[in-house]
């Protein structure tokens, strides 16, 4: 079956923006900047591959304990004793029993700070909040049967890591309906009270790498006067912000906001990389987007489309599926233009990026929630017109409404999922650096997806594994081979594009700001205008040119070799009878001529893993709150009031938490207990920021060094 790899075209992606020939590279090309063009990341990747491969065996050890499952060896117990059974506990419960503290995972009180509880010989289950899923405890039972079989997971996790080695902090496996076994076992991290009501595994960054894979998704968000009607702007805004919260940065995203008028964030032309920082700014325009005017939807997904080509021209999307995601109330402005014609004259272009392409349509109000009505009956055509999925939400409120909401969202991650699965998609993705929820440290994770490949034809997807990996360590080894990979280059320096130097001071148009170094004004990643080569963009900088400027540093070469991390993504949608599997019985088109819906619906496990409906003997309250014992909740496991500076059995050290800055240092530079020795090296996350505000500051009259030195100065000022 045909993969594109997004590794396999990165050089596309450098290359293709390239609009005009590059000019000569100047004499006086720095030494830093050489030395960042041959960066030694053979440490990093040799440490990678490990984790792959003893992914890839994690992986075989979940699938055949699905296969056993589902062979019935476990069904001939006749009862399941609640949580105390051989191999699994609950991971709510107060205690773990036969545990030690282990201070590789942290400092709490239960171990009088000096460890955390963990029981290396078993696992923990833990479900959904109820309020998330009413059928949340016999899905987590039935996750917990399965596990506790003989020669349970937890031996397997074990035989998989060998000698545990203190880089892999947990091992794990999240179901596809919201269920964690986490290996050691350990009691979840507590907070107000509950245990960790909020947490769906199906919305960390690591599940969402595995199970999704890369993406373009364009948001068409509908902020005309009639969605202030019965509150359902706030449901859109909701809607749209787990949406978002669904990407990863392997994405890219664009979003237009729309009443009688389309506008794009930022008035951007092209998608942005979905990094984690541009992804808060798109939150952060959603949550102020106001219900006003009237509504044209023609101009709304001409401006998506205008979007969506011109990212394929310049290489500015994942070379993979591109989603437009349409949220409306579903009424068209009167006089309007109906988009279907223009819609159904894309579909039919030729080319891989257009065959590539699917519609999201998720209504908001009871006028959408039944096809009687026009707003419904209208979206309905349009989805099956456009070859997409269409999801209503009626107006209302409380957890039955919200629970109908996240139905309809879910639709996104099912989609990408059953792609995947009839694919056969295997790819083992490293997810972006992100501060881990049971340990307050920074890492990723590598993961892949977990299929029931009962038939061979067919494979269903059953839920992602995945293992914590920390990061500072291996951003040590790459500072280690390469001593001057911290060093800044001097400005002018490189772009992206090979040969092609930013300008050496520059004009934005937009905002009239000046610039003497790389800027992230208007966009996720450092930027700066260019002379002669790059993107074109007149009415960008006053040079007509503009392109990325090349990373440099520990960091950014870290997170490029994760994001090239061997993703893959499937060349073509799947087929329109698959499609038609994933919509709603009551909202499925008419005359596609599948021959048994039905059977290809049940051919997805989004409902839940089989057996979740006659496990009820083992159903406990602990496996996602603890019942009576709430009381004690957050008391024990907590790491409040020890002194976590002083673990010096944390491996690596370099993982400890930050310490308390002093009068006069650098923040997350001088100030951070578990000292790397790398400079600058946790405060280059917000050193970008500083450097478009240092370099603003600096206008004509400051060079590129006098503007790194700003920079510093607003990240300190900015702590303080």
């Amino acid at each position: 079956m045909r993969l594109w790899t997004t590794a396999a075209l990165l050089a596309a992606h450098l290359l293709v923006p390239a609009l005009a020939g590059p000019p000569p590279r100047p004499s006086g090309e720095d030494s830093a900047s050489r030395r960042q063009a041959d960066v030694n990341i053979d440490v990093v990747k040799t440490t990678l591959q490990a984790k792959k491969l003893v992914i890839k065996k994690l992986t075989d050890t979940v699938e055949a304990k699905f296969r056993q499952f589902m062979n019935g060896t476990s069904m001939s117990a006749t009862s399941f004793p609640k949580g105390t059974n051989e191999g699994v506990l609950a991971a709510c419960g107060n205690t773990i029993p036969y545990s030690s503290c282990d201070p590789t995972l942290g400092l709490t009180q239960e171990c009088e700070c000096t460890g955390k509880k963990a029981n290396y010989n078993k696992v923990t289950v833990k479900a959904l909040s109820p309020d998330k899923d009413e059928n949340a405890q016999a899905k987590a039972g039935n996750v917990a049967a399965m596990v506790a079989q003989d020669s349970d997971l937890a031996s397997a996790f074990s035989s998989v890591s060998g000698q545990l080695d203190y880089e892999n902090k947990l091992m794990y496996w999240g179901s596809v309906d919201g269920v964690m076994t986490t290996f050691p076992a350990i009691t979840w991290t507590r907070s107000d009270g509950t245990c960790g009501d909020q947490y769906d595994p199906r919305r960390r960054p690591w599940y969402l790498s595995g199970s999704n894979g890369p993406k373009n998704v364009i948001f068409i968000l509908d902020s005309s006067g009639s969605m202030r009607d019965a509150d359902r702007m706030t449901m859109l805004k909701d809607a749209a912000k787990v949406l978002v919260d669904s990407m990863t940065f392997a994405d890219y995203i664009g979003v237009i906001d729309f009443d009688d008028v389309a506008r794009s964030y930022l008035d951007l032309t092209f998608m942005a990389p979905a990094t984690a920082s541009f992804r808060n700014k798109v939150k952060g325009f959603i949550d102020k987007m106001d219900a006003n005017d009237g509504t044209d939807y023609y101009a709304a997904f001409e401006k998506a489309f205008a979007m969506a080509d011109i990212s394929y021209e310049t290489g500015y999307h994942s070379k993979c599926q591109t989603v437009f995601v349409f949220l409306t109330d579903g009424a068209m402005g009167i006089g309007t233009q109906d988009p279907r014609e223009m819609i159904l004259a894309r579909r039919a272009k030729s080319g891989s990026v257009y065959a590539r392409e699917f519609f999201l349509i998720i209504g908001f109000g009871d006028e959408v929630a039944t096809q009687e009505e026009d707003a419904g009956k209208y979206l309905k055509e349009l989805a099956c017109a456009t070859g997409g999925i269409f999801s209503p939400v009626e107006d209302g409120s409380g957890p039955a409404h919200k629970a109908k909401l996240v139905e309809a969202l879910m639709t996104f991650s099912r989609y990408f999922q059953a792609t995947n699965s009839m694919f056969e998609r295997t790819t083992v993705s490293f997810s972006e650096v992100y501060e881990g929820t049971n340990f307050k440290m920074a890492m990723t994770t590598a993961s892949a997806p977990v299929y029931d490949k009962t038939d061979p034809e067919r494979w269903k997807i059953i839920g992602v594994v995945g293992i914590d990996v920390t990061t500072c360590d291996l951003e040590k080894k790459l500072f280690e081979a390469n001593p001057n990979i911290q060093q800044a280059p001097s400005y002018p320096s490189e772009s992206k594009i090979p040969g092609c130097m930013c300008a050496e001071e520059y004009t934005y148009l937009k905002t009239g700001n000046t610039y003497k170094s790389c800027t992230v004004d208007s966009w996720p990643v450092p930027w700066c205008a260019t002379r002669g080569c790059g993107i074109k963009g007149e009415e960008v900088t006053d040079t007509g040119f503009w392109a990325d400027c090349k990373p440099w540093g520990v960091r950014a070469s870290l997170e490029a070799e994760l994001l090239k991390s061997g993703e893959e993504c499937p060349a073509k949608l799947i087929n329109q009878c698959q499609i038609q599997a994933l919509r709603p019985t009551e909202l499925t088109c008419p005359s596609l001529g599948c021959a048994d819906e039905e059977a290809e619906r049940k051919k997805n496990y989004f409902d839940g893993l089989p057996g979740a409906a006659y496990r009820t003997d083992s159903q406990q309250t602990s496996w996602s709150s603890n019942g009576a014992h709430t009381a004690s909740l957050g008391s024990s496991e907590s790491g409040d009031g020890c002194e976590h500076c002083k673990n010096d059995k944390m491996q690596p050290q370099c993982s400890l938490p930050e310490g308390e800055c002093r009068e006069g240092e650098v923040p997350e530079v001088h100030c951070q207990c578990g000292k790397s020795g790398i400079p600058f090296l946790s405060g280059l996350n917000g050193l970008a920021d500083g450097m478009s505000r240092g370099s603003r500051l600096a206008g004509r009259s400051l060079s590129g060094a006098a503007a790194l030195v700003a920079a510093l100065a607003l990240c300190l000022a900015s702590a303080q």
